[in-house]
C-alpha cells in the first residue's frame, strides 16, 4: 500500500502476482462509506460468529478491519500488508 501525501484514505495497493482483481474491489469496499464506518467504529466485531465449524471464525472479517484501519487512521504510513486477506481467501 502507498500512501499519497499522508492523507487517508489515497492509498494504492501493491499486487503480488495475480491479486489486480482482489485490490480493486478491496478498494470499493474501504470507500463504500456504509461499509467504511461499520469497520472503522469496529460494529462488526459484535457480528463475528467464532464458533461455526464452517467458518473462518471471524478471521477474514478482522484481517479486513486491519486494513481499513491501516488505509483511514495511519498517517504517513508508507506501507501496509494486506497478505493475511490472501491466505483467507
Amino acid at each position: 500500500m502507498q500512501r499519497d501525501g499522508g492523507r487517508p484514505g489515497l492509498v494504492g495497493l501493491v499486487n503480488l502476482g495475480n491479486t489486480c482483481f482482489m485490490n480493486s474491489s478491496l478498494q470499493c469496499l474501504m470507500h463504500s462509506v456504509p461499509i467504511m464506518r461499520v469497520f472503522l467504529t469496529g460494529e462488526y466485531e459484535g457480528d463475528i460468529n467464532t464458533v461455526n465449524p464452517l467458518g473462518l471464525k471471524g478471521q477474514l472479517a478482522m484481517a479486513l478491519g486491519n486494513l481499513m484501519n491501516s488505509v483511514w487512521r495511519v498517517s504517513k504510513r508508507a506501507h501496509a500488508s494486506h497478505i493475511r486477506l490472501l491466505y483467507l481467501a
